[in-house]
């Protein structure tokens, strides 16, 4: 949602798509979506879509590659994205990888003789590409926060445990709040739990 509208609920982009996930009007009504304007209409519509083009992939796909050929459709299309992953075959390239695979032939498919021999035709292909990157990083630095988050109030509960168990600070580390649970409503037990990057 901030990669597409940095949460501004009245974005419009220069292709029409509106609200907060950028939803093509024409597709917002092929979801069965009337006014998406409104947020709540807008996101619904837009999370129905991401569905629809997730389910778009072949089940072979593997499930860590998935997210990142679902955005590179939901922002492209589902048709250009498939026109990527057989033109990355055909270089020798892994169509059932994103990263340094299907997003090279993803680029290739702007230039005029790779677009005229595709299904779909010409795509701008650095678009997509962005997208799914821009996304990918965002979510690597929300996993690096939260992990560090979680690692210092790990760090301290043992301090304060130690504490307790040498006697020493005891009636400070019993006077101390819980620090059980973090900012991000996670417990220090999740730890080891929050997700890496694919």
């Amino acid at each position: 949602m901030y990669q597409e509208s940095r949460f501004d609920p009245a974005a419009k982009s220069f292709a029409g798509a509106e609200g907060l996930l950028q939803v093509m009007p024409r597709t917002a009504k092929f979801m069965g979506f009337g006014d998406i304007s409104r947020p709540q209409e807008g996101i619904h519509a837009g999370v129905k879509y991401l569905r629809w083009v997730r389910e778009r992939s072949e089940p072979t796909l593997p499930f860590n590659e998935r997210i990142w050929f679902t955005l590179a459709a939901y922002n492209a299309g589902h048709g250009h994205v498939q026109d990527a992953r057989r033109l990355a075959r055909q270089k020798g390239w892994d169509g059932d990888r994103w990263f340094d695979h299907t997003e090279k032939a993803m680029l290739l498919l702007s230039k005029e003789g790779y677009a005229k021999k595709s299904r779909y035709g010409y795509v701008r292909g650095i678009e997509p590409v962005s997208y799914v990157r821009n996304i990918r990083r965002r979510y690597r630095a929300y996993v690096d926060i939260a992990t560090r988050r979680l690692s210092r109030q790990a760090a301290d509960r043992s301090r304060g445990i130690a504490a307790v168990r040498s006697g020493a600070g005891a009636a400070r580390a019993y006077a101390q709040p819980s620090r059980s649970a973090s900012p991000l409503g996670l417990r220090t037990a999740d730890l080891g739990m929050v997700p890496g990057d694919p």
